[in-house]
């Protein structure tokens, strides 16, 4: 993700002078850099946990806590031992680093691009933004969850229209079971992030959108049609799909929800034909990209 510092209050006046933004400093390049690296590293560890077969890795022999002490320092204590053989695996498995390596790249090269489109229109444009930023997070979380779903049971990626109609076009009929490959899932998460993020809540691209082609009313009714939505479809698709995923993006939306567009400088004036293209176009990225319910477990 990027921040943006100011927006400058545009507008169509003959007097109107683009100001230009501010430049990154060293030091702010090398927090982010530091930043990229780092969650580089936490992606590549998190597809060891999706690709390590199950049973390959044993779980940690640790006795039930019978004090209030043991109980707090259980869950690190098993994360850490758990953390610890996972990574003795690896060593001992290079083709999984080399996976992970190639998951990481792939992954973040998608998440890259989208978030230097967002900085080099601010540039364009004279709004301070930051560069983008990488959070890094240490699996089992986020991504690293993919692993304790396998091990629990049968996780199911079902695919996105786009990654169906490419497999049609190519002639693979078997999709949802082939074996997992980085480029598959990279993909798959790449399409995932950008389907929510492009739904019309808040200050999510899809709400940006909504905002400069309808204005502020739709904006804030489309916002609230699709908390409400993916409300609805939350408990269906724990009791369909065995997954509870939905609830979390109800969470998340709701949230978008109570952070306020930004002001524009001037709403009424028009987009002209380019920008309504690139709204339409990315109604058609958002289509190909969503999904209702992308994960079944069983």
């Amino acid at each position: 993700m990027d921040s943006v510092r100011s927006i400058p209050a545009f507008a169509t006046h003959a007097g109107f002078v683009r100001r230009r933004a501010a430049r990154p400093t060293a030091r702010e390049w090398a927090r982010h850099t530091a930043l990229f690296l780092a969650t580089a590293l936490t992606v590549t560890w998190a597809w060891l946990v999706l690709g390590v077969p199950a049973g390959e890795v044993p779980e940690p022999a640790l006795a039930w806590p019978s004090t209030l002490l043991e109980y707090v320092l259980f869950v690190p204590t098993y994360y850490v031992q758990w953390m610890g053989a996972l990574f003795a695996y690896a060593l001992a498995h290079p083709a999984f680093i080399a996976e992970g390596a190639t998951f990481a790249g792939a992954l973040l090269s998608i998440l890259l691009a989208h978030e230097s489109g967002h900085y080099v229109a601010c540039r364009l444009y004279g709004v301070n933004a930051t560069l983008p930023f990488f959070i890094p997070v240490p699996p089992p979380f986020l991504l690293g969850t993919f692993g304790a779903f396998i091990a629990e049971g049968l996780l199911i990626f079902n695919d996105p229209p786009l990654l169906r109609l490419l497999a049609a076009l190519t002639g693979l009929k078997d999709l949802p079971n082939i074996a997992p490959n980085p480029f598959h899932i990279a993909a798959w998460v790449g399409l995932l992030v950008t389907s929510l993020n492009l739904l019309p809540v808040g200050q999510l691209d899809g709400g940006h959108a909504v905002y400069a082609v309808f204005g502020k009313r739709v904006h804030r009714h489309t916002g609230r049609v699709a908390f409400i939505s993916t409300l609805a479809l939350a408990p269906l698709g724990w009791l369909w799909h065995g997954a509870p995923s939905g609830f979390v993006y109800a969470v998340l939306l709701f949230v978008m929800l109570r952070m306020r567009h930004p002001e524009v400088g001037d709403e009424t004036e028009p987009l002209g034909r380019a920008r309504l293209i690139v709204a339409a176009l990315t109604l058609l990225v958002f289509l190909l990209s969503f999904t209702a319910f992308p994960l079944t477990i069983r």
